[in-house]
């Protein structure tokens, strides 16, 4: 059966708007596109997070209705991802307040599937963050997100993490340790919700002598809904397009994911840094990783 490959689409969003964003993501041939939310959040108030509801619905209605139109899926969204409780009652209100929106405009796409992260070592103070205490605040925080995911019918995936950086010194982010994302992930007490493998990212933490992204995969196995698809050097988190300088052992990821079932989209998270030529970078890739996944890495 023929795979049906994505891109997030958050660079095209940023330089041609939304719905345009959709038309070029499906003239270049993708499947479906990871849509981003979050970036409402980091925009001037009002945003459109604060549209009221009618508006809402008539604004990513219509971004709907053009994926439609263009026989493109919105498949996944990035939600709250920069974003996350610290602790500060205004700013966790306001946290809260940004993923609810989120889950209601996913509900508006039709888009079963969005990314929240769990709050990181970065968050709390970076390689000499307590992890009980962010345990504790992750805890907290999806056990409030959770009721607007079951309201509006979404599924929360969490996504693998890798390195962080202080002061130029590299150190594993306390959840690029599998053991400790997988208690987080099955602490969660909903049906509404998968895990999001992050290629780039789990390869940044073998620097460290974790699991190898193929392992990774095979360990999380099923649960597996949603994929960021991107390579680098095994240090750095580059989002480099597959095969283009990095060190993922493509095909071994590729096996691993065919023997855990998973059935998705193959969503490629890649560094759009393109300027003007953005446009044309697109459609390129698209052929790219048509071929690149068809061949299961092997190009």
């Amino acid at each position: 059966m023929s795979k049906k490959i994505s891109i997030s689409c958050h660079a095209l969003q940023c330089k041609y708007g939304d719905v345009e964003a959709i038309e070029i993501a499906a003239a270049a041939g993708f499947d479906g596109v990871d849509f981003n939310v979050e970036g409402y959040a980091f925009q001037p108030y009002p945003s459109k997070l604060d549209l009221p509801e009618n508006e809402l619905e008539s604004y990513f209605g219509a971004v709907r209705d053009k994926a439609k139109e263009c026989g493109i899926k919105i498949y996944q969204t990035h939600n709250l991802c920069g974003k996350c409780y610290n602790g500060d009652p205004e700013n966790d209100k306001k946290v809260l307040y940004w993923a609810e929106r989120g889950l209601r405009i996913n509900q508006i796409l039709e888009c079963p599937l969005t990314v929240i992260h769990p709050i990181g070592s970065n968050h709390y103070g970076g390689k000499d963050a307590p992890y009980e205490l962010i345990r504790s605040e992750n805890q907290r925080m999806f056990a409030d997100i959770i009721p607007y995911a079951e309201k509006y019918g979404i599924t929360i995936a969490m996504e693998s993490f890798g390195v962080g950086a202080h002061k130029g010194e590299l150190y594993p982010d306390m959840f690029a340790d599998p053991e400790k994302m997988m208690r987080e992930y099955e602490d969660m007490k909903t049906e509404n919700k998968a895990f999001c493998f992050d290629s780039g990212h789990t390869n940044c933490a073998t620097q460290f002598g974790f699991m190898k992204p193929e392992e990774f995969v095979r360990y999380f196995g099923k649960r597996i809904k949603m994929l960021h698809l991107h390579d680098n050097d095994g240090m750095h988190d580059q989002h480099l397009v597959p095969r283009q300088g990095g060190t993922i052992n493509w095909p071994a990821v590729f096996e691993a994911l065919e023997e855990i079932g998973y059935d998705g989209y193959y969503n490629y998270e890649i560094g759009l840094r393109y300027g003007d030529s953005l446009k044309d970078a697109v459609h390129f890739l698209g052929k790219y990783l048509r071929e690149f996944t068809e061949k299961q890495g092997r190009v």
